[in-house]
């Protein structure tokens, strides 16, 4: 999770102009080095550092289909895994910000998700931590 607070902080960085955004871009890139040490030795970590990291690197720097992209191999990592939650997060990007044709699919499929897991319906995603900081 610290890897998707500071790319978050990067990003509101980012849209508030602020003179600390190399400041905020590098410390991002350190946790996300981080994470991307830690993920291959223990499998549970992929989904989340496609999901969490490198999706909001993508969102955040490149055009949307490359961050579509990256969700659909967090979900299909968690899937393999069977990571349920993780799965309901890619669900739930997917269904804000995947193709139109397949939105409706994906927020049904995050809303299956969240009743099995009986998890609050206000899951959100990191990008929400970027709309909250000042």
């Amino acid at each position: 999770m610290t890897a998707a607070v500071a790319i978050a902080l990067w990003q509101a960085s980012r849209q508030h102009g602020s003179d600390e955004e190399a400041a905020a871009r590098t410390v991002a890139q350190q946790a996300v080095r981080s994470l991307r040490r830690y993920a291959p030795a223990f499998p549970i970590g992929q989904p989340r550092l496609l999901l969490l990291c490198q999706w909001l690197l993508a969102w955040i720097s490149g055009p949307p289909a490359r961050a579509q992209r990256v969700w659909r191999r967090s979900l299909a990592t968690a899937e393999r895994l069977g990571m349920p939650y993780d799965q309901l997060l890619a669900h739930q990007q997917l269904g804000r910000h995947g193709h139109t044709s397949e939105r409706g699919h994906h927020l049904t499929r995050a809303h299956q998700l969240f009743a099995e897991l009986e998890a609050s319906d206000n899951i959100t995603g990191p990008e929400a931590l970027a709309a909250h900081l000042p």
